[in-house]
């Protein structure tokens, strides 16, 4: 590996049977129904081909997310992607309707602004549990100070105007952080989303 980086400062390394491994085992998990890959991580072509080989959804956060996706895997089924983004433009909820996939809201101002592009659509929501969690604060995407999701408090207002758009909500997102291993994230990640 040190002979193949040259005269590069550094470089990532996959090894794509442990990848399908991984793969493997989370779409083994019989308490999830499935998994996404987050693309954001790292959209490099031979991932993504392996991991959609190997049954794993895509999660896109931005357009040109999505469209990479779309561009790099043509046969993939367009309801195993979600669109989670934050705080998109019109025409970015307007081209996933139009790509046919999974669309997430994470705020008020698409309902209040656009609500006849959300009539007759179903879409997902992503809440903010209240509580950030992760190794950084620059990692937790939830609670005090987070720019991710519809507070617990402004739910009801969601779906007031998700009714009188016409919009149906399918589905509930939270993602409150990266890099943690505490499971009781999850529990009260989960327990807030039953709520």
């Amino acid at each position: 590996l040190l002979s193949l980086l040259g005269a590069r400062d550094a470089a990532y390394v996959y090894h794509l049977p442990t990848v399908r491994a991984a793969a493997t085992a989370l779409n083994g998990l019989t308490a999830v129904d499935r998994v996404h890959y987050a693309v954001k991580a790292n959209w490099h072509p031979d991932l993504l081909r392996t991991l959609n080989a190997s049954g794993i959804a895509m999660e896109c956060v931005s357009l040109a997310e999505l469209e990479h996706v779309l561009r790099l895997l043509p046969d993939i089924d367009a309801g195993r992607i979600l669109f989670t983004p934050n705080f998109a433009p019109r025409a970015e909820y307007a081209r996933a309707f139009e790509l046919g996939v999974s669309v997430t809201i994470d705020n008020l101002h698409a309902l209040q602004q656009w609500p006849e592009l959300f009539a007759d659509r179903q879409v997902l929501v992503r809440v903010d549990t209240g509580t950030g969690r992760g190794h950084h604060q620059h990692v937790r995407t939830a609670g005090t100070y987070a720019k991710f999701g519809v507070p617990a408090d402004e739910l009801a207002e969601l779906a007031r105007l998700a009714r009188a758009a016409g919009a149906r909500i399918f589905g509930l997102h939270a993602h409150t952080g990266s890099g943690i291993f505490d499971i009781q994230n999850w529990a009260h990640t989960a327990r807030t989303l039953a709520q």
